[in-house]
Parts: C-alpha cells; sequence; structure tokens
C-alpha cells in the first residue's frame, strides 16, 4: 500500500469537506496547505498571518525541524482556500496565528491529536479509513507532495530542502513511489547479448 495519497483518495478527502461552515473553511485550508506546499503539521500551527505575503504569493517560515528559514510558493489553491478562511471563518480575536481553535478561548492548534482529528473525520466521510500502518496519516500530504515534485522532475536536494530532510538518504525513499523515476534509475542491459530460452 502506497504511503502517500493516491488522485482519487484525495478528490474523495477534499470533496468531503462542508466548505459552507467555519470548521470546513479552516479545515479544508490546512488541508490544501499542506498538499501544496509539504509543510508539516508542526509548521501549520504556528503559522502566523505575517508569515503569508499575499502581493509575492510567498510564506515564510523558520521550519520547525531543520530551525532553518523556508520560503515556499504560495499556491492559488491553497491561498484561495486560507484567504477564504481569515476573511470569513476565523473568530474574531487578537491572536497572531492563522488557525485557531473555533471556541474560546481561541487559541492556536498545538496538539497532533488536532491533525489526526482532521484526517480521520474527513477520511470516514469520503469513504476510505485510515488503518494501523498504512500511514494515511496527516503526514501523508508531505509525503505526497514531496512524490509529485519528482514526477515534475524537480531535483531531489530541492525536494530535500522543502520537505525539511537533514540528508538526502530521507528523501530517496520517495523514488520507490515513482514508477517513472525507478525506471530512470534503472541500468541499461540493452548492450547486454540475452538469448531467449523456452520453458523445459
Amino acid at each position: 500500500m502506497s504511503p502517500h495519497l493516491e488522485d482519487e483518495e484525495i478528490k474523495a478527502l477534499f470533496s468531503s469537506v462542508d466548505r459552507n461552515t467555519v470548521l470546513g473553511k479552516r479545515d479544508f485550508a490546512i488541508m490544501k496547505l499542506a498538499l501544496d506546499t509539504g509543510l508539516r503539521w508542526s509548521d501549520i500551527s504556528v503559522m502566523k498571518l505575517t508569515d503569508i505575503d499575499w502581493r509575492k504569493k510567498e510564506i515564510h517560515i523558520v521550519q520547525k525541524k531543520t530551525e532553518s528559514n523556508l520560503l515556499l510558493p504560495l499556491t492559488i489553491g491553497a491561498g484561495n482556500a486560507v484567504a477564504d478562511y481569515i476573511l470569513n471563518a476565523i473568530p474574531k480575536c487578537d491572536s497572531e496565528y492563522v488557525f485557531l481553535r473555533l471556541r474560546r478561548p481561541y487559541d492556536r492548534l498545538q496538539s497532533r491529536s488536532s491533525a489526526a482529528s482532521i484526517m480521520q473525520h474527513y477520511q470516514s466521510d469520503s469513504g476510505f479509513t485510515h488503518h494501523a500502518g498504512d500511514e494515511k496519516t496527516f503526514q501523508a500530504f508531505c509525503r505526497t507532495m514531496g512524490t509529485n515534485l519528482l514526477k515534475s522532475d524537480v531535483p531531489l536536494s530541492t525536494v530535500s530542502q522543502i520537505l525539511g530532510h537533514n540528508s538526502l538518504e530521507s528523501t530517496k525513499r520517495y523514488l520507490s513511489q515513482h514508477d517513472e523515476m525507478l525506471l530512470f534509475c534503472c541500468m541499461d542491459i540493452s548492450i547486454y547479448a540475452t538469448e531467449k530460452e523456452g520453458l523445459k
């Protein structure tokens, strides 16, 4: 079973979100941001309003895992989702954080259980569920984004930096999720003579 999300799963997952509700607007923005940028929950949960440069369509954060500055493009899809949440759903308060609890006190979403709850809720509604060991957790958004970058021929070193990996070895496992890349990496044996043998 693939540890990243397939296109059908992504479509089903996002289609199950009721974007007419405050909860739906927030959760859709969180998931879309994770899918389009590869940001982990630890970075999304502490994202501040000032981290988003709307004019340049960029996100500036200090990545928690690596403690390094990271500049990411804000895609149209993620940007529209976050803007819809901020303009129409974010609780009216003085918090500097983007994603907040929807009940008082309006603190930022902190624990990993919040991310797990989001995934479990919409996975259930979308028709597929997370089983122990299948890796279809919130982190699957990050793995999916990394796989898609490799499919788009983005250099492995760039993917590694975006995903916050300390070494290329951590990123190389994404190659196993990309059949075309595996074929490219295979050794060409056409120069060797081969003989066809029948069954005995």
